[in-house]
Formats: C-alpha cells, sequence, structure tokens
C-alpha cells in the first residue's frame, strides 16, 4: 500500500539567478533592432528608385521638348527646300533652280531622322513614366484592370496647318 502522507516542497526555479531572462530580453531588442534596419533599408531602397524613375520621367520630357523642336525645324526646313524646288531665278538666258534637288532630299532624310527621334524619345517618356507609376506601388494589373481609365477623349485627326495639303506635298519618300 502507497503513502498517505505528502510533503509540500515549494520548487523555485531560477534561470542562472534571473540572467536567463535578461539574455533572451536582450536577444529580443537584437532582433528588434535587425527588424529596424532591415525596414529602414527598404525603405531607401523604393526611396532611390522612385527618385530614379521621377530623374528619368523629367530627363525623358526635356527630351520629348527638343526633339519636338527638331521635328518642327525639320518640318520648316524641308518645306522650305521643297518650295525652292519651284522657284528659279534668270542667270540670263538661263533658268536656274533656286534651291538644288539634293538640298531638298538630305532636308528629307533629316525630316525623317528627328521623327525617328521624335517617336523614340515619347516612348521613352512613357516607359518611364509607367516605372515611376511601378516604384510609387501601382503594379500594371491595377493600371490596367482595378482602376477605370475615365471617358475617352476626342482626337483631332485633322492634318496640322504646318504640313502641306495632301495634294501639293512631295512624293511619299521609298526606301
Amino acid at each position: 500500500m502507497g503513502r498517505d502522507d505528502f510533503s509540500i516542497q515549494p520548487v523555485w526555479m531560477l534561470e542562472s539567478f534571473g540572467l536567463g531572462n535578461l539574455a533572451r530580453i536582450k536577444e529580443q531588442r537584437g532582433n528588434e533592432s535587425l527588424a529596424i534596419i532591415d525596414f529602414y533599408r527598404e525603405q531607401d531602397m523604393v526611396a532611390g528608385d522612385v527618385t530614379r524613375a521621377q530623374a528619368r520621367v523629367q530627363s525623358a520630357a526635356v527630351r520629348v521638348l527638343q526633339a519636338d523642336r527638331a521635328l518642327r525645324t525639320g518640318i520648316i526646313t524641308f518645306n522650305g527646300n521643297y518650295e525652292g524646288l519651284q522657284e528659279t531665278s534668270r542667270f540670263g538666258e538661263l533658268l536656274v533652280l533656286v534651291n538644288r534637288p539634293q538640298e531638298a532630299v538630305f532636308a528629307l532624310q533629316l525630316l525623317e531622322r528627328a521623327m525617328e527621334e521624335y517617336f523614340t524619345t515619347v516612348s521613352d517618356y512613357n516607359r518611364a513614366q509607367f516605372e515611376l507609376f511601378h516604384a510609387l506601388g501601382y503594379p500594371a494589373s491595377e493600371v490596367a484592370v482595378l482602376r477605370s481609365v475615365g471617358e475617352p477623349m476626342p482626337v483631332d485627326t485633322t492634318r496640322p496647318g504646318y504640313l502641306p495639303p495632301v495634294g501639293n506635298g512631295p512624293p511619299p519618300a521609298t526606301r
């Protein structure tokens, strides 16, 4: 038969006289410090991405303005050379062209290059805008699906006034 008496024995657990608890507290504070450092590192990376994307947008905007000026200059130069082909001056009994055909061809080549540059810089600007939008935290799915883009805006498709009329313009360039 077993014993009916019992013994009350207080059990004290001393973790190295309280030093184990202090070590766990310091470990948790260290983990908290590491988490704060990681947070600031990520925050700095996001700020850097946004700053770089904004700089690309600003740079592309300036290049679009420059390409626009170059395109307008090319149009004016070509139109002047093309109109000059129709003008002649009298040199004795001979009629001499005011502008040589080579000048008009060269002006057309420069105009083509200006158009290519313009469209390339506009494309770069659009890409930079999208990268900035993405860096600010808006993924492409939100751009395409979740947010409505609004009502369609009417587009003026008439020929710009600075271009020659369709019937009187130069023949289309062939490559």
